[in-house]
């Protein structure tokens, strides 16, 4: 099975390898259509036929080409090891070795690109999750190309390989912001059940909301305006130690994810409706909670960690 950003459609490593054939993948535009005749067998089993195979190759590559700018970087090499061949990557490596920066680019490339076996490759070849660039001025790192991209498998790759769910950028940035200004809202959720920081506050405001409403990213505006209220109440009710999440949210954590597949566009405006009603549900048990605890004597100044306040429980029925 063929590797790349989205694994809805390379299913056929032949039919990837064929549609990539038309592609130009130094800018990622299409310089033909695709070969009919050898792709007829193949394409007949994808919607949207060959425009769509030209269309969603040019997406997966375009990510990686967005990253590959400097001259031992080629997208080629990561297009290559998205069809399961790693040998132009690894000749790449190996002329490069010692080189951190060089390994980082490789790595920012394969991530925004989604190509797993070449992050896959580049991290058992020793790139570093938590290098970050900044002789360039650009401060880019892995994990931030990774939430730009969207590619949930390459984040998992990469924590899995020691990287910091909250690293922090220029700016007091995190991949959750990323995620958040390209409406990744799935990856959001994601970056959050793995102990990503939600509430990340820059200039006193909630830096992944406003980014997410400034570049009119819906789907990752709600998915953070609820998920910030979830975190309020973990923050005010359970102790759990930095980077982690408590279990005791998780039905709530999921009905978000439920509320996410109700997006499409048929059901968008129903959808949101719902997440803006549940939202001001989430913030009133929030208010609730903080005066039920400051009478109690548990809470000060606003820092939770009370294990166990009797009626938090009926915090998951609220995720039904």
């Amino acid at each position: 099975m063929a590797d790349g950003g989205d694994g809805r459609f390379l299913h056929d490593t032949n039919m990837l390898h064929l549609a990539s054939q038309c592609i130009d993948v130094e800018n990622a535009e299409a310089t033909n259509p695709a070969d009919k005749a050898n792709l007829a067998p193949m394409l007949s089993k994808v919607p949207g036929g060959a425009e769509a195979v030209n269309r969603l190759v040019r997406r997966v590559l375009h990510g990686a080409s967005q990253c590959c700018k400097r001259r031992f970087v080629a997208s080629s090499i990561l297009s290559d090891a998205a069809l399961g061949t790693t040998k132009r990557l690894e000749a790449c490596i190996e002329a490069n070795e010692g080189d951190e920066t060089a390994l980082h680019e490789l790595l920012c490339g394969a991530v925004a690109g989604g190509f797993l076996s070449a992050t896959r490759c580049l991290l058992e070849k020793g790139a570093d999750p938590n290098f970050k660039r900044t002789d360039d001025g650009s401060d880019r790192s892995a994990m931030s190309s990774a939430a730009l991209g969207g590619s949930i498998d390459c984040l998992a790759l990469l924590l899995r390989g020691g990287a910091s769910v909250n690293q922090l950028h220029r700016g007091g940035l995190t991949p959750m912001v990323f995620a958040a200004t390209r409406d990744n809202a799935e990856a959001v959720v994601y970056l959050f059940e793995r102990g990503g920081d939600v509430n990340v506050m820059v200039h006193g405001t909630n830096a992944a909301r406003l980014y997410a409403e400034e570049t009119k990213s819906m789907r990752a505006f709600w998915s953070v305006s609820l998920l910030s209220e979830i975190q309020t109440l973990e923050k005010l009710v359970f102790r759990v130690e930095p980077g982690k999440r408590s279990p005791e949210l998780a039905p709530l954590v999921r009905r978000v994810r439920r509320l996410l597949l109700l997006t499409d566009e048929e059901h968008a405006m129903d959808a949101e409706a719902e997440m803006e009603e549940w939202h001001s549900e989430l913030r009133r048990m929030v208010d609730v909670t903080k005066v039920l605890m400051a009478y109690d004597g548990f809470i000060d100044d606003g820092v939770g960690g009370v294990g166990g306040v009797g009626g938090v429980g009926g915090v998951g029925g609220v995720g039904g």
